[in-house]
């Protein structure tokens, strides 16, 4: 198992890829709010190098067993009022549309590609101070079987 902490929130994945029209045709580019995620995620890596290059080690030799796949567990500690209103009812806040860049971003800094994340918990947490993050929590998961598959 391998905790990352203070990895960088990422923006909603409704806004990661806007179209744009260029010369007659349609292309989708990086948003703005995808381009500074990415920054802080370099950031970030080189500030946790070691847990970086421990992830690595352990996962690596680790997903060569292709029954074996790493579960991505995301906890998103978030300010009240990203979640609550001054009201006291809740926000619209979609947790789940935040995997993807996460997964796209772990995959780069593990080298391993991003088929080989399953989601794990996705969970928000109010946080009284300090700056809005996700502790992600990495750990290997053999995939299940039932009955008698061949070749296994």
């Amino acid at each position: 198992m391998i905790t990352l902490e203070l990895f960088p929130l990422p923006p909603s994945e409704n806004g990661l890829y806007p179209t744009i029209f260029i010369g007659g045709r349609v292309r989708r580019v990086q948003s703005a709010a995808l381009k500074s995620f990415l920054k802080e995620v370099e950031a970030w890596h080189w500030s946790n190098q070691r847990v970086i290059a421990s992830a690595v080690s352990e996962f690596k030799m680790a997903t060569q067993d292709i029954m074996t796949d790493i579960s991505v567990s995301i906890e998103l500690r978030l300010k009240r009022e990203r979640l609550i209103t001054k009201k006291n009812t809740r926000k619209v806040f979609d947790v789940s549309n935040r995997i993807k860049a996460v997964h796209d971003s772990l995959s780069s800094l593990l080298s391993i590609d991003d088929h080989r994340f399953v989601c794990g918990d996705v969970f928000p947490t109010i946080i009284a101070e300090g700056k809005e993050c996700l502790k992600i929590v990495l750990t290997l998961r053999k995939i299940k079987t039932v009955g008698m598959i061949e070749g296994f």
